[in-house]
């Protein structure tokens, strides 16, 4: 019977309607089953009670009145049950049929949730002819459309950056040799240019390198190449390389670490592209004379760490860490900071800072976030209203 009343539900095409189906069964149910139960108890009191009838209409004499009431007030206590029952279930049934309506538009709020998150392969299936239903397919097929166009886009991505990789590294080259001139001497001017290009190569070769990683990593073709090594030297090696990039601002570069040596297992070329990514923007948006201060803390026991909780803070982190066994790497400068609304985009992919100047592709923050959970370690940034910006990371030490 409940599973004909179910499809007989399910058939309805309109959620209109089956909230009126709903509002009438919780008010004819009720009427329905007191009004009969009430026929019935009063039918069947007066034939129990014949005798009592007999006899006052015998003597013309009044019912004895205490009996009527009793009467009267069994069948009242009677009838009143049978409706507190009849609007409990009537109730229940309700509420049942109402999870049929409520069901769907829960499964789409969690598809929502789950696309946002990133996962295109999530589907709803929702079964009916209602709004929901419909509402349901018009969703999957937006979310395959999407799916197709982010294969797409991953597509034109990967072959265009392969296509200008090419020329760029042979232009680099040429650079190189004239610089060495190989092809005779250079004038002081045509060194400046030189050197100019070169490192305008570099920067847009470091970019392409980013976005290539980024499809890699998104496209899931990631496989860790790890080696042991000392993360003090790499951190010291990279910092070298792109230290010319404050020159201009003269930017303090400054690297404190709690040992010399500090060995650590783990994938060393994508490690160094991340702290190349992470100290390039604490230069690209420091302040003339300001600082970037790289320290790394080896942490062997048990601690939880939580950021500053003053107001005028805030962080990428929403809860305190647990940290152990790790490496705790810090990037701070006081630069222009990062604007409070931003902070909840900081490591989404093409996110760009409003308090920070765009000088990027908005791809190094989520690429370093993926290279640094893939080595199952956690990053975080940290800002003030003074301008004050860290960012942090933690490596497990797996040697």
């Amino acid at each position: 019977m409940f599973k004909k009343i179910n499809n007989f539900f399910m058939s309805i095409d309109t959620i209109t309607t089956k909230l009126l189906f709903l509002v009438l069964c919780c008010v004819t149910i009720p009427l329905v089953v007191v009004g009969s139960f009430s026929t019935n108890i009063i039918n069947q009191s007066i034939i129990e009670n014949p005798q009592v009838m007999i006899e006052s209409e015998a003597h013309k004499a009044a019912p004895d009145i205490n009996t009527t009431v009793s009467a009267v007030n069994d069948n009242v206590k009677a009838i009143s049950i049978i409706a507190v029952i009849s609007l409990v279930v009537a109730i229940t049934i309700a509420a049942l049929f109402a999870r049929k309506i409520t069901d769907p538009i829960l499964a789409l709020a969690e598809a929502a949730e789950s696309i946002n998150l990133g996962d295109l392969n999530y589907r709803v299936k929702i079964q009916g002819s209602d709004e929901t239903a419909k509402l349901a397919n018009s969703f999957n097929k937006m979310v395959i459309n999407l799916e197709r166009e982010e294969r797409l886009r991953n597509n034109f991505v990967a072959t265009l950056t392969h296509d200008l990789k090419v020329p760029m590294l042979a232009e680099n080259q040429t650079v190189s040799l004239l610089l060495k001139e190989s092809y005779g001497p250079l004038t002081h001017e045509q060194r400046e240019v030189l050197e100019l290009i070169r490192s305008t190569n570099t920067s847009s070769l470091e970019m392409i390198g980013t976005l290539l990683e980024v499809y890699r990593y998104d496209a899931g073709n990631v496989a860790l190449f790890e080696t042991e090594f000392d993360f003090v030297e790499l951190m010291a090696e990279s910092i070298n390389q792109i230290k010319s990039l404050g020159t201009d601002k003269k930017i303090e570069l400054n690297i404190n670490a709690d040992q010399e040596n500090i060995p650590i297992k783990a994938d060393k070329r994508d490690l160094k592209r991340v702290l190349h990514n992470l100290v390039s923007n604490a230069i690209y948006h420091g302040i003339y004379r300001g600082f970037v201060n790289c320290s790394v803390q080896v942490i062997n026991d048990n601690i939880i760490y939580t950021p500053s909780t003053k107001t005028e803070c805030y962080t990428t982190l929403e809860k305190p860490l647990e940290i152990s066994k790790s490496i705790l790497v810090t990037i701070e400068d006081n630069g222009v900071g990062i604007a409070r609304e931003d902070v909840p985009h900081l490591f989404k992919r093409f996110a760009l800072s409003k308090g920070r100047k765009p000088s990027g592709s908005g791809l190094g923050l989520y690429y370093a976030q993926q290279v640094i959970t893939m080595h199952k370690g956690f990053i975080w940034a940290e800002s003030s209203e003074k301008g004050e910006t860290t960012f942090k990371f933690t490596l497990p030490r797996n040697i």
